[in-house]
């Protein structure tokens, strides 16, 4: 009876040992982190769905113990948004970069929008010096465009720009001009191309005056013939000019 006692005790002492060491090894993981993931709070959302999250995303290998975490180390006050955070992160980096606003910024840019607009929004959501470099990085001649041009108005593509905290405004630029040629090569433009006596750099700046002046899908068609119809104008003029001139 007695060794029997023993052997209930041993192996509680050995549960309780291994329970401690599993705690331990979630808080503090052996190895490195792996790799970087998005995890998105919504508005709203309690810790209880943001546990969830990390754990869905591969951040926390149980929710349990770091719902533990926050009881022994107290709640955080975590804003709407996305934040990167590495798989396999401690405890004390997860709870590090939610106590902080959003590390991921969403830049969403839509056709018309000018260069200068793209950095006063990153400057306001990655600072001054960061819209700073994104502007000297948006132009010809630190990020070349292949539909050339003196600047890369209109030369930037549309849609939405994860920038996550690794990015830099030189990686932002060039996505943004990679993702511009790639959208216009999709509806057939090269920098080859011509178009109602358009160059395809001219009929970039076209459709870029075209969305920024026409706003409404219902005016836009009035902007482009009103171009068009100038272009053609120039075209006429030039003709005439060169067939009258004494020294044609």
């Amino acid at each position: 009876m007695r060794w029997s006692w023993r052997k209930v005790v041993a192996g509680v002492a050995g549960a309780f040992v291994a329970v401690c060491a599993w705690l331990v090894l979630q808080w503090y993981p052996i190895g490195a982190s792996g790799r970087p993931v998005i995890v998105t709070v919504q508005a709203g959302e309690g810790l209880g769905a943001i546990t969830n999250s990390l754990h869905r995303s591969g951040v926390l290998a149980t929710p349990i113990a770091f719902r533990l975490d926050l009881a022994v180390e107290g709640s955080i006050l975590v804003q709407p948004g996305d934040y990167q955070i590495a798989q396999g992160s401690s405890f004390a980096t997860v709870r590090s970069i939610l106590s902080n606003p959003p590390n991921v910024v969403r830049l969403a840019v839509r056709p018309g929008l000018t260069i200068s607009e793209v950095v006063a929004r990153m400057s306001a959501a990655r600072g001054v010096e960061f819209g700073r470099r994104l502007q000297q990085a948006l132009t010809p001649a630190r990020t070349p465009s292949t539909f050339g041009g003196n600047s890369l108005e209109g030369l930037v593509g549309a849609g939405v720009y994860v920038v996550t905290p690794d990015m830099g405004p030189e990686a932002l630029a060039r996505e943004m001009v990679t993702r511009f040629e790639r959208q216009a090569r999709s509806v057939g433009l090269s920098p080859s191309s011509t178009h109602h006596n358009l160059s395809a750099y001219q009929t970039v700046i076209a459709a870029s005056i075209v969305e920024k002046e026409g706003y409404f899908p219902v005016n836009m068609p009035r902007v482009a013939r009103t171009i068009l119809n100038r272009s053609e104008e120039r075209r006429v003029g030039k003709e005439c000019r060169s067939r009258w001139s004494p020294y044609h």
